[in-house]
């Protein structure tokens, strides 16, 4: 992966956290995507010691603004020549819909289909995926003030949920393998 510029949205925790770890460990130039850079800068600092890869940096992108994006966009532009991976990672489960600034609600897998189509004539793959019930604190639906009753069910859920770690492997290998080139899917 070296050479390799990728970018990973919610990178700083759960899923994103682990792919950002293993990719780094592979050598690509991360550039990881946050919300909070207070909350993102020590996890950066952490896996670029553990993975004695320099080429990690943060950058502030909240994907519930469109402003936020297209900030985004020009400052990635303006340091990047190119970008050769993008792991739309960041996600969010919500009781209730949820919009943006805008009035959009977060519609990635949308997204990523109508991504595909529009670059299907090139060479590039863009894959969708669901990495499986994953024990992130994106579950612990009822937040800090919970009842004890709550805390029980948090408990019983977690028995059926796969590690952070075995959430990002598919990620993972999307990004990084030479066998998924050149195909495109959606799952």
């Amino acid at each position: 992966m070296k050479g390799k510029i990728i970018l990973i949205t919610g990178a700083n925790r759960g899923i994103g956290k682990e792919t950002t770890r293993a990719l780094a460990k592979k050598g690509a130039t991360i550039i990881m995507a946050c919300r909070n850079l207070e909350k993102a800068e020590p996890v950066r600092e952490m896996i670029q010691t553990e993975s004695k890869n320099p080429n990690i940096e943060v950058m502030k992108l909240d994907l519930a603004s469109l402003k936020s994006v297209r900030n985004f966009t020009q400052e990635f532009k303006a340091r990047y020549q190119q970008l050769n991976v993008l792991i739309n990672n960041a996600g969010v489960f919500c009781m209730k819909r949820e919009e943006t600034e805008e009035g959009f609600e977060l519609a990635t897998v949308f997204f990523t289909q109508e991504l595909a189509e529009r670059l299907k004539e090139k060479d590039i793959t863009v894959n969708s995926l669901h990495p499986g019930h994953v024990d992130t604190n994106m579950w612990d639906l009822w937040g800090p003030e919970k009842k004890w009753y709550q805390s029980i069910i948090n408990g019983m859920i977690k028995l059926f949920l796969i590690s952070a770690e075995e959430g990002a492997q598919t990620s993972i290998y999307l990004a990084s393998s030479n066998e998924v080139i050149i195909i495109s899917y959606f799952n």
